[in-house]
């Protein structure tokens, strides 16, 4: 009897460690393709500012963007979903779908609010309303709600500060030595 038990342990001790062999093999690819989208997104960086590369950036965004809202849609308990969020986003703003990028931070935020990088998701979100899609009012309310979720974060802190100033109502087209004067007469 004793044997029998001990081989049916046997047994299921070897069932078990072979479901986890099975499982690693099938993270393997996931964690090939996170690495993928790594590689594409510093190809992006890489070209960021060099406007004769523009359609090639907007066209690497457009990949890292599909690349990731796929893993995304595939793979929904993912220990490095985190990242593929932040890599819809980033391909998304690569792409110049600021739309999607602010959706994909936001969501980013709501999936992880405890990741270390929440605030990041959020000023990012605040920073593509207010500069680039000149949202002013919803800027002002992505920046009021990372003050309010991390008020002790240096860029809720931050965000305060330029709210405080009341600097979402300067024209973008401002040049760094009039803000300068507008900086000075506001404190």
């Amino acid at each position: 009897m004793k044997k029998l038990i001990y081989c049916f342990l046997i047994l299921v001790l070897m069932i078990h460690c072979g479901n986890e062999n099975h499982s690693k093999k099938e993270d393997e690819p996931t964690s090939n393709e996170i690495k993928e989208m790594i590689s594409v997104e510093e190809e992006i960086q890489t070209i960021q500012n060099n406007i004769s590369k523009r359609n090639d950036k907007i066209k690497m965004g457009a990949d890292l963007y599909e690349k990731a809202t796929q893993f995304i849609q595939d793979n929904p308990d993912h220990q490095e979903l985190e990242k593929a969020y932040v890599f819809a986003a980033r391909g998304a703003e690569a792409n110049e779908k600021y739309d999607n990028a602010i959706t994909y931070y936001y969501m980013a935020q709501r999936k992880f609010p405890k990741s270390s990088k929440a605030p990041e998701y959020l000023k990012s979100r605040a920073i593509i309303l207010d500069f680039v899609l000149n949202r002013k009012r919803a800027a002002i309310l992505a920046y009021e709600e990372l003050i309010e979720l991390y008020p002790e974060h240096p860029l809720a802190i931050d965000s305060k500060n330029y709210l405080d100033r009341d600097l979402t109502d300067i024209p973008s087209s401002i040049s760094s030595e009039e803000l300068e004067k507008i900086l000075q007469n506001k404190d």
